[in-house]
């Protein structure tokens, strides 16, 4: 997978869903299936020269009470780079992209999803990013990834 095709639009509008454009490929794909299909997405487009060279990933399925997530590690943002802008328009926005590309949501409630993507950043020192972010959502609206958060 291209960033390219990560940019473009990345959910179809259904009248009650938005489904990303590799879910109804792999809609009978275990979780565990579609986090492996990521983590090679996600080092296809490193090896691009799209995404931080040095980071490392990793892709975990978890179960909550209300939910499954998709936990998404990534480590090994030199600390030069774990500033705000640079984490959320060379980590944060692509990888939540190209995850969004296996999920469904539906519009009047986000909570009815295939699985919600959680993201945790570690810079080269191993200090974990949402201290710094104080990550408070990541939604995808009709092929748009939007990311608001507090700088702390």
């Amino acid at each position: 997978m291209s960033i390219d095709e990560s940019q473009e639009q990345i959910a179809t509008p259904d009248d009650d869903f938005l489904i990303g454009d590799d879910y109804d490929e792999t809609a009978g794909l275990d979780l565990h299936q579609v986090a492996d299909r990521l983590l090679q997405d996600l080092r296809d487009v490193q090896s691009d020269g799209l995404l931080i060279p040095s980071v490392e990933f990793s892709v975990a399925v978890r179960q909550t009470e209300a939910n499954t997530v998709l936990a998404i590690q990534v480590s090994g943002i030199p600390e030069r780079d774990a500033v705000y802008d640079t984490c959320v328009r060379e980590v944060i926005d692509p990888v939540f992209r190209l995850a969004c590309h296996y999920n469904y949501m539906k519009r009047e409630c986000p909570d009815d999803c295939r699985f919600v993507v959680a993201i945790d950043l570690a810079s080269d020192s191993g200090d974990h990013l949402r201290d710094r972010f104080k990550m408070i959502g990541v939604s995808f609206w009709l092929g748009l990834s939007h990311v608001e958060t507090l700088c702390g």
